[in-house]
Formats: structure tokens, C-alpha cells, sequence
């Protein structure tokens, strides 16, 4: 039988990238059953678009230049996602008053009313979860994934700076 991994720490590391995969895959479906009575949206779309826009937000609106570097994409990249969630009629652009070169986006009243129904049935669910995973090793989870992503970040600037 062919292994992926011949040694010990090969074989945890293998378990890890499966476990991570599992869990990404059981919590998407446990948020897919518990959003079945939510409106029909992008909502992993407007969920990132509005969690950067919280960071941002001054009276309710963000240019979307900003928004885009603070979400790590490309204007172009975000103006799709945008558009999709105007379709839907969960936010809005519009020229900004002070300069009509920059583009201002906003949440609607029902992309307001649409993302709340959506949190709260996400930390209704979260916190079931939570529940029977306790309190102290959430928060001992959660100090090791800020390690673990500080690691990953080091070791890509690393990468990078090989290649240069």
C-alpha cells in the first residue's frame, strides 16, 4: 500500500490536513441546515463584505477602494462580488458626493435585515457547538489557530524572500 507520509510527524501532519478538512466540511453543512429558513443570498460573500466593512464603516458607508485592500483583493475581484450582491439588492454603490471619481458601498435596509437573520442563526448554531466543546478549550483553540496562522504567515514571507 502506497503511504502519502513515511514518518510519525508525517503521518500528524496528514491527520491534520484531513481533520481540518473534515471540520471545514461538517460546519459548511451544519450552517447549510441551520440557514434553510434564511432568504436565499450569497452569504459567505456578503458575511466577508460586511465583516470588512465593519472595520471601515463611518456613517454606514466605505469606499470600495478601501474596501478592497482591506479585504486582500483586487478592485475588479470585489466590483463582481458587488454586483452580485446588488442583484440581490443587499447593498448598493453609488459615486461618492465629495468625489464622484471614488465609488461608496452601503448594506440596503434588507441586506441589513437579511444579514441578521443569517447571524443569528450562525451563532445560534456556534453556540450549540461551543456548548459541547467547552468554553476553556474554545479559547485554547483559538490561541493555537493565531499561533498556528502567525506560523503559516512567517514561513510565506520566507518562501517569498527565497525567491526574490
Amino acid at each position: 500500500m502506497y503511504k502519502l507520509f513515511s514518518d510519525a510527524s508525517g503521518e500528524q501532519l496528514c491527520e491534520f490536513l484531513i481533520t481540518t478538512e473534515r471540520i471545514w466540511k461538517t460546519s459548511t453543512e451544519g450552517f447549510r441546515n441551520v440557514f434553510t429558513d434564511c432568504p436565499p443570498c450569497h452569504f459567505e460573500l456578503l458575511f466577508k463584505i460586511c465583516l470588512s466593512m465593519n472595520k471601515l464603516e463611518k456613517n454606514g458607508t466605505v469606499n470600495v477602494s478601501d474596501l478592497a485592500r482591506e479585504m486582500h483583493v483586487l478592485p475588479s475581484a470585489l466590483s463582481r462580488d458587488l454586483r452580485t450582491l446588488e442583484n440581490e439588492k443587499l447593498v448598493e454603490r453609488y459615486a461618492d458626493p465629495e468625489d464622484r471619481r471614488r465609488m461608496i458601498v452601503r448594506l440596503t435596509d434588507f441586506g441589513s435585515s437579511v444579514f441578521e437573520e443569517y447571524e443569528t442563526a450562525l451563532l445560534s448554531y456556534l453556540r450549540c457547538v461551543l456548548e459541547r466543546f467547552g468554553e476553556e478549550n474554545f479559547r485554547r483553540l483559538l490561541a493555537l489557530q493565531k499561533d498556528l496562522l502567525f506560523s503559516f504567515e512567517e514561513e510565506n514571507n520566507v518562501q517569498k524572500e527565497g525567491r526574490a
